[in-house]
């Protein structure tokens, strides 16, 4: 696989685990808030009952359970959806709740709308999620306001944390948003310096080839016979080894290659040399490349001699048939 794709796959992958982890304290944090109201319904006055009000409470808090498991399920999907469904799940469930708090004045009721909240403001359109913020203070201050027993002050306190909620779960959206972004740029970041690094190593090695094209020449002599995997793979590693050397450090006017099929082995010899007469860069022939060279030679039987000349440098291996 490309390590550029990888990297950006990798990336992603990041960010879509965040955004897992995220949903999925929300759905823990939802499932809290249920069990709590619930619980606090059975103590309160009318309690769930199966006449009259107790009967009214028991439709409203099984519908209440139900929408918000339907807004947990909406925020892990995040299907495409119609913007009346978006606007009137989240409507749902805070109707339910204000409705939960009406029948029963239960102080615990209008946590059942905080769920409703963090759905919209981290899901929705913020002019959606705005307007589901606005009912939700509404429609749980006139509840209470309808009860006639909780005071102004108390009114006031649970629009405020009705709004924090909102906000502060906007902000949270805000800041996931702006670290996946942030994330997307490092990784074409990368993405871009791999690929100019890509690009300059296949330049030079372009420039490579074009001047080894123009200095050097190549000649075969003798009978084609059979070197094996191992002896194919030595010549070529020599051959590389001496031409990278003559593009390093050489003032070769001439490359010369030959590769000669002999009745008791093949040798292949490189040889540099300057028509200008230029004495060739000092050298003995031990450097760790053509040491390693002459070790794979004297695995196969052969050997490889490497020195200077009059004019240049020669290279050249022997392996027996």
């Amino acid at each position: 696989m490309d390590p550029q794709a990888t990297a950006g796959a990798s990336e992603l992958q990041q960010a879509q685990d965040r955004e897992r982890a995220t949903y999925l304290w929300i759905r823990a944090l939802s499932v809290a808030i249920i069990v709590f109201v619930a619980a606090n319904s059975f103590h309160a006055r009318p309690a769930p009952g199966g006449h009259g009000q107790a009967l009214a409470v028991t439709v409203t808090l099984i519908a209440l359970c139900g929408v918000t498991i339907t807004v947990m399920w909406l925020a892990r999907a995040k299907p495409a959806l119609h913007p009346a469904v978006q606007l009137g799940v989240p409507l749902l469930a805070v109707a339910t709740a204000a409705t939960l708090v009406g029948l029963q004045a239960n102080n615990a009721g209008f946590l059942g709308v905080f769920p409703a909240l963090g759905f919209a403001a981290l899901v929705l359109p913020v002019p959606i999620s705005a307007v589901v913020a606005g009912a939700a203070i509404v429609a749980v201050s006139a509840a209470w306001v309808a009860t006639g027993r909780a005071p102004v002050q108390g009114i006031i306190l649970n629009d405020f944390a009705i709004a924090a909620i909102y906000f502060l779960s906007l902000f949270a959206r805000r800041l996931q948003e702006s670290n996946q972004r942030a994330e997307l740029m490092l990784a074409e970041l990368e993405q871009t310096r791999a690929a100019q690094a890509q690009a300059a190593m296949l330049a030079e090695r372009q420039h490579l080839t074009r001047e080894m094209h123009d200095p050097c020449t190549f000649s075969v002599t003798g009978d084609e016979s059979e070197l094996g995997s191992d002896g194919r793979l030595t010549c070529y590693r020599v051959a590389q080894e001496a031409l990278t050397n003559v593009r390093k450090h050489a003032r070769a006017d001439v490359v010369e290659m030959r590769l000669a099929y002999e009745p008791s082995g093949t040798r292949l010899t490189i040889q540099d040399s300057s028509a200008r007469g230029e004495p060739p860069a000092p050298s003995d022939g031990t450097g760790y490349g053509l040491t390693g060279m002459r070790e794979r030679a004297a695995l196969l039987g052969g050997t490889l001699k490497a020195g200077p000349t009059n004019d240049g440098f020669r290279v050249e291996l022997w392996m027996p048939a």
